[in-house]
């Protein structure tokens, strides 16, 4: 049975996933580590919610997990704009370099950003990446902002949205 924050998350994925109704667009989702598979038995949990009609890829610094892409989500091996929509889901707590991370979701994405991270949660490190930061929903906007996102909403327990993107 799936956490009562696992479940919020879930929910928050179908709102935004009708909200922004994308076609035809391509995703990025980051972060992987112990999401459910995909059909083609990758990691990448919220496939269900955007994945039908969308090119949807996962990114995650450790290749264990098996990811479409392996890279570091403070310097990602993407060119500007190449995602409409970028999936950061409970991650940054795990980023030492938070700020950067914001930025190169800002550099890396089209339109719309999705991003969210605990903020009273136990302490959960990882063997191969800590669990340094918890972030209050006013702080995930001023950092938002700050990396250079002009629309940005909230919903509670900290999950960001940002877009449609006005560079």
């Amino acid at each position: 049975m799936p956490s009562e924050l696992r479940t919020k998350i879930w929910d928050a994925m179908a709102y935004y996933a009708d909200q922004l109704k994308l076609k035809d667009a391509e995703i990025l989702d980051i972060g992987t580590a112990g999401d459910e598979l995909r059909p083609d038995g990758k990691p990448g949990g919220n496939y269900r919610f955007f994945g039908e009609g969308n090119k949807y890829r996962t990114m995650d610094v450790d290749p264990v997990f098996k990811p479409d892409t392996v890279g570091d989500i403070c310097n990602m091996p993407m060119f500007d704009e190449s995602y409409d929509l970028i999936i950061c889901s409970q991650t940054l707590e795990h980023v030492w370099d938070f700020k950067k991370a914001i930025k190169e979701i800002h550099r890396v994405t089209r339109r719309y950003a999705i991003i969210d991270c605990p903020f009273i949660y136990p302490y959960h490190p990882e063997k191969e990446f800590g669990d340094y930061w918890r972030f209050s929903i006013t702080a995930l906007e001023k950092l938002a902002k700050e990396a250079g996102f002009k629309k940005v909403e909230m919903l509670d327990m900290g999950i960001l949205t940002i877009g449609p993107m006005e560079k």
